[in-house]
């Protein structure tokens, strides 16, 4: 199956949950959002546009040490878009995660 690769650069929303499996694998997930910015060109001024929330999980050793993130941090995130879908109140409903492959501490901010 081929998935989507991403990058997101956001801020964990919730302080990360681990959990080590009946496998003994460990996983850690936690949100993130992501704003887009543009320059307005008339005032030169930053503007924020939408937000996109998505889940991130990660598995054994990176899930390790994801774990440490706490909420507010800013970080970057590759991994792969995977698209699943469940039930709720008997309604088919298609969510989205992103399976990280590498999570990393952003040492900037797009604030100006």
């Amino acid at each position: 199956m081929n998935l989507a690769q991403i990058t997101i650069i956001g801020n964990v929303v919730n302080d990360p949950e681990s959990r080590t499996l009946a496998d003994g694998q460990c996983r850690t997930r936690f949100r993130v959002a992501a704003t887009s910015r543009t320059l307005d060109a008339r005032s030169g001024r930053w503007r924020d546009g939408e937000t996109t929330f998505l889940a991130v999980v990660a598995w054994r050793g990176l899930a390790a040490a994801a774990a440490g993130l706490r909420r507010g941090a800013r970080v970057v995130v590759v991994g792969h878009l995977r698209q699943y879908d469940y039930a709720r109140d008997g309604q088919r409903e298609i969510g989205y995660e992103v399976q990280a492959q590498e999570i990393a501490v952003g040492l900037t901010t797009l604030r100006p």
